[in-house]
């Protein structure tokens, strides 16, 4: 018996050729797209095991849901439920497929490994008491008569005839982390997408993995970042962080960008494709349909937020054609999964489960955009941020107290009898307590119930062993917690594919570096960072060389990343503000005759400064290059080029080099002289109490300062939303588009001046500058 499959974020569509939208459409050319006019709700008043669906599998009979409550099954008109209460070993289902030999339904859990539903009877394997390499699971595929699971520690192969393991991309210290998340496979082929390292193809015979080849130049860089995978019947399709990608039958690729007006532009979560030229795309913004991939032609369904009804809305080659309120609608406008049938479509929300029918001809103009339009397509114009957010109705299942979870540093130690793990940095922690406390004392968080601070013990305790992921499962599964505060390294890229499918407001507390957005590929909703205060900072660096130094010509040399974007973004406003421009302001070339244009450039105009915002290779780099064109301008960059490899590379006589510090740390008192006299703030104070060595209190450094203000983020967000996760992020979202959260900040922890470490005599110096705005 034939499957045919759409899987969730956690689970990818991998399903036969077939040829599916519903069969009035298919007789309807593809310049001519359909709308789909009603949906059916169901929920668990209608007999699913819970309303927040994950996956959906259907079948030639019966149609498979797994969620967040557990397992359903619909047959003709009738709903099956199973949960914990009737043996089912976890409470969530993230992964469905079925053997087509022995009908095992194989079940992937966020937290309990992976399950078999045969006769009646469930079978869990784990890490414990099984091969599995992880138990959180991503996806589930069925390939050549072999259990493959995609797991946080690599991909488990389970034989059911020999009862033996095997693990592919298994996680190790010594290499670069491997994160599958998606498989798409059909009779011959199994593929699977990563998020941090593109799509590998599988070869049976010499039973390896190797990249697919992407030699086309409409494939822009750093889109390795696999969000989830489709096949067609003669396709295959490719969703990421930066659009979607289609491969034909003679294996050429061809790019779209997903047009949504949205407010902000998402990354898709699922797919599911129902034609060569026809995907259906889900996203936490609404549900995307690509009614024709050659006229570039998309169809989005959205629930409005203020009644029942939804809004579809037509655009071509990123113009809006159309837009229409509609009174039969998807129940959320968050889709975690998607499966097409030959006579609609199913659709998994945050709210329930929609089945879309009678399909309707638009009757749009059927001109086609130009080559500049379609290759590569521009993305429809996004509308300003509002300046409050938009917060959804509380319902039933939402908390009426509020709590964060902290994370900390995942450092892992063997766990030792009477004793619990220590990978909680002990003044991490202690920065966090006294933010949630103080919260409480000013009754920031909204007032009620007291704030709480929920720390959960690292891994498996009771083991002895974890992985960094694990907490994210059991903080996802407690309602209360409306945030978390967590460190994710740039390497963390598993840690980073696990927050994408969790689902929680996270504020990332760890330093940042140069490489911070383009290493970590964490391009998903719901990770933050906490920028509070370091505005500030920058304008006074400006004010420093403006009125202190006198100085009038400053250069701007542009690297990649968000992270430098954002403070180029910061000089810029507040030299306007100031009526000051700068003399250059150019990209960091990586060509050699780009290179020399730019230093001919520099050489005319003589910089005094030269601002930049990169990692400690590339700004030694710049550095010697401004030094041999004979510039001694100083050279200014951020905490990431205080590191001794710095030193190194920057040679005996390296010229002037400043860096600013993101936060307003304390420094020792060698390097500040008189400044460890002033006065410490309320957070300084209570944790200089707790924190002594012997008898001297010893106030906070760098790290617990920046754990204090985002901790002191995430509060001031739930204060607004309260503990509906959705809220909270949308609130996080306002704060970062707008001043409100900066000038909040800077008026109640403000430091009285600007923080430069200088270069002097082959070693740092920390220095406070009183400088004033």
């Amino acid at each position: 018996m034939t499957t045919r499959r759409r899987h969730s974020p956690t689970s990818l569509t991998h399903w036969p050729a077939i040829l599916a939208l519903a069969t009035a459409a298919c007789a309807v050319a593809q310049t001519d797209p359909i709308q789909l006019t009603t949906w059916t709700t169901y929920t668990k008043a209608d007999g699913l095991a819970g309303n927040a669906i994950r996956d959906i599998l259907v079948t030639e009979d019966a149609v498979w849901v797994g969620g967040e409550g557990g397992l359903s099954v619909r047959r003709g008109e009738t709903w099956k439920q199973w949960t914990k209460k009737d043996g089912l070993p976890a409470r969530t289902i993230t992964a469905i497929d079925i053997d087509p030999l022995t009908r095992d339904v194989w079940l992937g859990t966020w937290e309990y490994g992976l399950v078999r539903f045969s006769a009646g009877r469930f079978d869990r394997f784990d890490q414990i008491n099984a091969g599995l390499a992880g138990n959180l699971i991503f996806d589930v595929a069925v390939f050549q008569n072999r259990v493959w699971a995609a797991t946080n520690a690599g991909v488990s192969v389970f034989d059911p005839a020999k009862n033996n393991w095997d693990v592919h991309f298994a996680r190790r210290t010594d290499t670069t982390q491997i994160a599958v998340t998606q498989f798409a496979r059909d009779k011959v082929d199994l593929l699977a997408g990563a998020w941090g390292a593109g799509i590998h193809q599988y070869d049976a015979q010499a039973n390896r993995w190797s990249p697919l080849s992407l030699t086309s130049s409409l494939l822009p860089i750093g889109i390795d970042t696999t969000i989830t995978l489709a096949n067609g019947p003669r396709s295959l399709w490719w969703l990421t962080a930066t659009g979607v990608l289609k491969r034909d039958l003679d294996g050429n690729w061809s790019r779209r960008s997903l047009h949504q007006t949205a407010e902000p532009p998402w990354i898709p979560t699922n797919a599911a494709a129902d034609a060569d030229d026809r995907i259906w795309i889900a996203t936490p913004a609404g549900l995307t349909h690509c009614a024709d991939w050659n006229t570039d032609t998309w169809i989005t369904y959205r629930r409005r937020e203020n009644d029942r009804g939804g809004t579809v809305e037509i655009t071509r080659a990123g113009q809006r054609l159309d837009r229409r309120l509609v009174s039969s609608s998807i129940p959320d406008s968050r889709i975690r999964c998607i499966a097409p049938t030959d006579n609609g479509v199913w659709v998994g929300t945050e709210s329930g489960l929609a089945f879309g029918t009678t399909p309707e001809k638009l009757n749009l103009p059927t001109h086609r955009p130009t080559a500049d339009q379609a290759h590569p397509n521009a993305d429809c114009t996004k509308s300003p941020m509002r300046s409050a957010p938009v917060l959804l109705k509380s319902d039933d299942e939402t908390p009426t107290s509020s709590a964060i979870a902290f994370l900390g540093p995942t450092s892992r130690t063997i766990a030792i009898a009477g004793k619990q793990p220590t990978s909680i940095g002990r003044a991490d922690l202690m920065a966090v307590q006294i933010a949630v406390e103080q919260a409480n004392k000013q009754s920031a968080h909204g007032g009620g119930s007291p704030l709480e601070l929920i720390v959960q013990t690292p891994g498996y305790a009771a083991y002895g062993w974890g992985t960094p992921e694990d907490e994210f499962a059991g903080f996802a599964f407690q309602p209360s917690i409306a945030g978390l505060v967590g460190y994710f390294e740039p390497k963390d890229k598993i840690a980073a594919a696990v927050t994408f499918h969790t689902s929680i407001p996270i504020l990332n507390a760890a330093p940042i570096t140069g490489a911070f957005d383009d290493d970590r590929n964490i391009d998903n909703p719901w990770i933050f960072q906490c920028w509070r205060g370091q505005p500030r900072q920058h304008r006074l660096l400006l004010n420093y060389f403006f009125d202190q130094l006198g100085l009038s010509r400053i250069a701007i040399l542009k690297t990649p990343g968000r992270a430098a974007q954002r403070r180029i973004n910061w000089w810029h406003t507040h030299a306007q503000r100031r009526g000051k421009s700068f003399v250059v302001d150019a990209p960091w070339p990586t060509r050699q005759q780009d290179l020399t244009l730019l230093l001919d450039q520099l050489i005319r105009k003589k910089p005094e400064v030269v601002l930049t915002w990169c990692n400690a290779d590339t700004a030694v780099d710049i550095l010697h290059q401004l030094r041999s064109a004979g510039l001694n301008s100083i050279l200014v960059g951020g905490p990431q080029l205080v590191t001794d490899g710095f030193l190194q590379r920057a040679g005996p006589d390296p010229g002037p080099v400043m860096a600013i510090h993101g936060v307003t740390p304390r420094a020792p008192k060698a390097q500040t002289g008189d400044n460890d006299q002033q006065p410490l703030s309320p957070f300084e104070h209570e944790y200089a109490e707790r924190n002594t060595r012997g008898r001297v209190k010893t106030p906070p450094d760098a790290n617990a300062h920046r754990t204090f203000e985002t901790t002191d983020h995430l509060l001031q967000a739930v204060g607004i939303a309260g503990s509906h996760r959705e809220n909270v992020r949308r609130t996080l979202l306002t704060m970062h588009q707008s001043a409100s959260g900066e000038r909040h900040y800077e008026r109640r922890h403000s430091s009285p001046g600007l923080w430069l470490a200088q270069l002097k005599d082959g070693a740092w110096n920390w220095s406070m500058i009183d400088v004033r705005e």
